[in-house]
């Protein structure tokens, strides 16, 4: 029988924690489901794992395939998945046994395209609910959902108060998705070693472009996990800069095509403007020395393209210290910008706002 739901579950060297990510979706309350766990050349013995799980449990399918990232191994889910409804999770993470049957429940009432949810971030000794910033408890409908998507891109407004929730709607986890959407869009996630970051929001923007009815429960249904230091989030990654500036590329690419430069222009410059931030972060996650970490926060401080964007943020509507850490950004104060990334980013890591 076809399955209502399809959850694809990429894998890669998570051995240590896949169990426990499946065993939540195997006890889900709502039975009819398929998990595809998709194998992406793991060489930790989280592969066979993967056959062995699945043998005790028919709704489990494993696929293996060749190293590729996990934008390639979700791309493939999305291709094999035999569900009306897809969800992804990363296979260090958990779901709530009633996560599905809740999910299914709202989006057959209310026909949704997509339905997002809340999540819990779990740090090793506690865990905190991700604070909802933006989104209402409700369904968007036509013209709501293009603020929405416009959130996606960019904050502006009153929105510039929480700098830091501008990817508040990126990641593709604490979605469900109707299936005939995603192919009839044929939309694709594109590989972080093309673009950097964002993957989840890339992927997404290019779905609510188009999406008619979205929904938001705020609901912790999903556990993140924010100890595995083998994330990639979690590593110092080379040629950043370049390959942000390929994914601005893609946005404003779609922006244009669905012909809404005018309406979401604004949001894609103030993307560009406090992606300062990320990039900051990632320039000290770096292990080369004082002086290159240096360099290479100076460098985006300074390069045209960012600076073009600063002219046009507006930091009097941010909080005094996002005010502040954006003051020093845009005017090119560079030790300062570097003393002060280094304290949100522990503040970041600890799980404080």
């Amino acid at each position: 029988m076809k399955s209502k739901v399809t959850i694809i579950v990429p894998v890669y060297n998570t051995k240590r924690y896949l169990e426990e990510c499946v065993r939540s979706l195997v006890a889900q309350t709502y039975r009819d489901i398929e998990i595809l766990l998709v194998d992406d050349g793991s060489n930790d013995g989280s592969g066979d794992l993967c056959d062995t799980i699945a043998a005790g449990d028919e709704r489990i399918r494993v696929i293996h395939k060749e190293n590729g990232g996990a934008a390639t191994a979700r791309n493939l889910g999305i291709d094999e998945a035999a569900g009306e409804y897809v969800m992804f999770i990363d296979s260090d993470d958990w779901l709530d046994t009633d996560a599905v049957e809740s999910l299914m429940q709202y989006a057959d009432e209310n026909d949704t395209d997509v339905l997002r949810f809340n999540y819990v971030r779990e740090f090793k000794d506690r865990q905190l609910v991700k604070p909802n910033t933006f989104l209402e408890e409700k369904l968007y409908v036509g013209e709501e959902c293009e603020v929405v998507c416009r959130q996606l891109l960019g904050l502006t407004g009153s929105e510039l108060r929480h700098p830091e929730s501008m990817n508040f709607l990126a990641s593709c986890g604490f979605n469900f998705y109707k299936k005939s959407l995603l192919v009839k869009l044929g939309v694709r996630f594109v590989p972080i070693q093309e673009i950097g970051s964002f993957v989840d929001g890339l992927f997404n923007f290019c779905v609510f472009l188009h999406v008619k009815r979205f929904a938001f429960i705020n609901r912790p249904f999903y556990h993140y996990r924010k100890t595995n230091e083998g994330a990639a989030t979690a590593n110092y990654r080379k040629n950043y800069v370049k390959r942000q500036f390929l994914l601005f590329d893609k946005l404003k690419e779609e922006i244009v095509k669905e012909g809404k430069w005018e309406r979401f222009s604004e949001a894609y410059h103030n993307r560009i403007a406090l992606c300062t931030m990320e990039i900051c972060f990632n320039a000290m996650r770096n292990k080369a020395s004082f002086k290159e970490r240096y360099k290479e926060i100076k460098g985006v401080l300074r390069h045209e393209r960012f600076r073009d964007a600063y002219k046009t943020l507006d930091i009097s509507k941010m909080g005094l210290k996002w005010r502040v850490y954006y003051f020093m950004i845009k005017n090119s104060l560079v030790l300062p910008t570097y003393i002060m990334t280094k304290v949100v980013l522990i503040l970041k890591n600890r799980g404080v706002r």
